[in-house]
């Protein structure tokens, strides 16, 4: 697979359905109200700096937003499971918030208490989600069992 260059059909079209599912709203554009929304979908809550930061990566022009053209000369930087995978890295430190090298129910209780839903979840409702993803019964999840979730490595 080369490091760079021309995507594959399949490549663009696994592109574009991550583009339209990203652009909320269906106007062509990612904003940081649609990333929030598409991520809070997910269960992910980043504040407004991190969503600019993350628009900030592709946004070429500087409007603010993210184009299909922007986006897809993004993917034409990196084989797709090295893209896929260093934006799984992104979103995994973010919720590393302890930089331990693993999610820990700490960490997603810090998460969920900063994103003001403190009183929605348990502890044992984090404990639970954790051993879901958590293969080697530590605990914790570890990159590789957070990739595994999304990527069948």
């Amino acid at each position: 697979m080369p490091l760079t260059g021309p995507l594959t059909e399949e490549e663009i079209a696994t592109g574009k359905e991550i583009f339209e599912a990203l652009d909320q709203d269906g106007d062509g554009k990612i904003t940081t109200d649609d990333l929030n929304q598409a991520l809070t979908n997910l269960g992910v809550e980043l504040n407004e700096e991190q969503l600019k930061g993350l628009i900030a990566k592709a946004d070429v022009d500087g409007s603010g937003v993210v184009t299909w053209d922007e986006f897809l000369k993004v993917l034409e930087k990196r084989p797709i499971k090295r893209r896929i995978e260093a934006a799984l890295r992104e979103l995994f430190n973010e919720f590393d918030t302890d930089n331990s090298g693993f999610i820990t129910p700490d960490n997603l209780r810090q998460l969920i208490n900063d994103a003001g839903y403190a009183d929605q979840v348990t502890d044992d409702e984090i404990t639970e989600l954790v051993a879901k993803v958590d293969t080697t019964g530590d605990g914790k999840i570890s990159f590789e069992e957070f990739l595994a979730v999304f990527i069948d490595v």
